[in-house]
């Protein structure tokens, strides 16, 4: 990670800390939460792990994502913290077919959660995108991250633009957490834990020589303090609506480096 690219991704962590979410996200999210007891619960924070890897086959590749991907420490944390629809636009293109693979994978994890009548687990999640994926976990990862925010919050319209009626239905596509009473907001958790997962694979990547263990140690501290660094900027300073998902965030991170060093 260059101190341009920190630079940068600075400038769009106060740039998205200051934009409000679009009027789309705040109805949704008023209007399509359904009562909790009727939802199938993602495995608890303990057993959640296991439950992930069991899915993994032995034959999976997992691509480094700056030497394979050519995706920096940088580039990754400009993602991560501003929308692509906002401007300045990160500088993160995903290599991979974008928009088929999102598609393909939105419409597999649609289709599982019909064909199952329930809401589709995180772990489920993750068999659909490598079958998609063709066994690269990396990529996997990467596409679960990108296509769930585009569902959640349909603010990267330069990766994919969605509908309001498909929006609502993936309210009842993908599992809760459940470990927060405060929230309820399955989309968003969903995709806090896939981005926070590829922020734990990619911050422990790398770290052969002093110049990476020192980005990657920068990364570290990033990600583990995503919540209050949101509650801070976003809630306190610019005065902005939203919550955070604390939990999820360090659950995701914490998985996302314990693959990373599988």
């Amino acid at each position: 990670m260059s101190v341009a690219e920190a630079t940068v991704a600075l400038r769009l962590a106060f740039y998205g800390a200051k934009t409000p979410y679009p009027q789309l996200y705040e109805e949704l999210i008023t209007q399509c939460s359904p009562p909790k007891e009727s939802r199938l619960f993602n495995p608890p924070p303990e057993i959640l792990l296991e439950e992930i890897k069991r899915v993994i086959p032995p034959e999976s590749l997992r691509l480094n994502l700056k030497r394979d991907l050519g995706i920096s420490k940088g580039s990754l944390l400009q993602f991560l913290v501003a929308f692509t629809d906002q401007r300045p636009y990160p500088a993160f293109i995903p290599r991979l077919e974008t928009k088929g693979i999102l598609n393909d994978l939105i419409d597999e994890v649609e289709r599982w959660s019909i064909s199952n009548n329930l809401p589709t687990p995180v772990p489920q999640q993750l068999s659909l995108a490598l079958k998609i994926t063709q066994n690269r976990l990396t990529e996997a990862v990467m596409a679960l991250a990108i296509s769930t925010r585009i569902m959640a919050r349909n603010y990267d319209s330069e990766l994919l633009k969605v509908d309001e009626a498909r929006m609502k239905n993936w309210y009842r596509c993908v599992a809760c957490f459940g470990y927060d009473q405060d929230t309820f907001d399955p989309p968003g958790d969903t995709y806090h834990f896939w981005s926070a997962v590829l922020a734990g694979i990619s911050s422990q990547e790398n770290r052969e020589n002093k110049y990476e263990l020192v980005t990657g140690a920068v990364c570290d501290f990033i990600y583990s303090h995503t919540a209050p660094a949101t509650e801070f900027f976003r809630h306190l300073i610019c005065h902005q609506l939203g919550k955070s998902h604390s939990t999820i965030d360090i659950l995701g991170y914490n998985i996302g480096k314990a693959l990373a060093d599988a």
